[in-house]
């Protein structure tokens, strides 16, 4: 039977992960609140069958648990304290002439009940975001993987669409990383990876999205306060990126798309992420190291090379 044990239980696994991104996104004081009326319930259950044969003492791994799972340790011990010395008051409180070995072996028992359960519930919470985040994360570099960077640039679009602000969407790609490889080998070109995704990573806020998309192309996301800041903003961050690159003694380059997200666009992620690819490939047939701009209008994205003038002609999605 141990062989059936050792499968993964997909459907199990879908429904608490439903579960537990349902709790992360209470606010803290939904949060206090789900925590205090559990146990105001458990409580209210087990002070008033207590003259009953019925066993109560498992309901309190309700919102002890809840506590471990949403709120940060302090809070959690504290509230665990809490619940402990309530346990103490128990046995006291319901009997009119208690025993005091009795009154204090209840109350060690239930305390020493609620603090293993903290401890257990919150190691699993630390494991289960650790895991959430090595499912995210490109190995090699650190940043986002292909599919974490998508899922985070759809929030962020439709957080900038709710909003009436501007997103700003990069694609680059490394100019000469494949003759790095070439010549000195694929350890060389990991390290150049590494590095870079750490200088870009510092020249970005937090809030925004970097991720690694392919080899070595790399994504961004983030929001801006209008079309001109995003378009400065776009070529301001090329040339940091190449400068970034330069530090590396290697002769590689960036060549970038960027993409102007206004607030009331129709194309869904997906298509923004085409467009703004194709930018890319279209500053690499155009010289590599350099950067071509575009905006996304409705249900098209036009675009020309931050070098043309101003009268070229706009070129659609197809």
């Amino acid at each position: 039977m141990r062989h059936r044990d050792l499968k993964p239980r997909v459907f199990a696994a879908k429904k608490m992960d439903h579960i537990a991104a349902w709790l992360d996104r209470r606010t803290p004081v939904e949060a206090w609140g789900i925590v205090l009326v559990s146990s105001i319930v458990v409580a209210a259950l087990d002070f008033s069958i207590h003259t009953t044969d019925l066993c109560t003492d498992t309901l309190y791994i309700v919102p002890v648990s809840l506590a471990a799972w949403m709120f940060r340790s302090r809070a959690v011990i504290g509230f665990t304290a809490v619940a402990a010395f309530a346990a103490f008051l128990k046995y006291p409180l319901l009997h009119t002439d208690p025993n005091t070995l009795t009154s204090i072996y209840s109350g060690i028992s239930r305390a020493f009940a609620f603090v293993l359960l903290m401890a257990i519930t919150l190691t699993f919470r630390r494991s289960y975001d650790y895991a959430r985040f090595a499912a995210s994360r490109d190995r090699m570099t650190g940043a986002l993987n292909k599919q974490a960077f998508h899922e985070r640039a759809a929030k962020i679009l439709k957080a900038a669409e709710a909003s009436g602000r501007v997103v700003l969407l990069l694609y680059l790609d490394l100019d000469g990383f494949k003759a790095v490889n070439d010549r000195f080998g694929h350890d060389a070109g990991d390290e150049l990876l590494q590095d870079f995704a750490r200088g870009a990573a510092r020249m970005l806020r937090n809030e925004d999205c970097f991720g690694r998309l392919g080899g070595d192309e790399f994504g961004v996301a983030l929001i801006v306060g209008s079309d001109g800041e995003a378009a400065e903003l776009a070529e301001s961050l090329q040339d940091l990126f190449t400068a970034a690159l330069a530090t590396s003694g290697h002769a590689v380059t960036c060549s970038m798309g960027a993409l102007i997200v206004p607030p009331g666009n129709r194309l869904s992620c997906a298509e923004l992420m085409k467009g703004v690819d194709r930018l890319m490939y279209a500053s690499k047939h155009s010289g590599k190291n350099s950067v071509t701009i575009a905006t996304a209008t409705l249900e098209e994205i036009a675009y020309r090379p931050n070098s043309a003038p101003a009268t070229q002609p706009a070129y659609g999605l197809g």
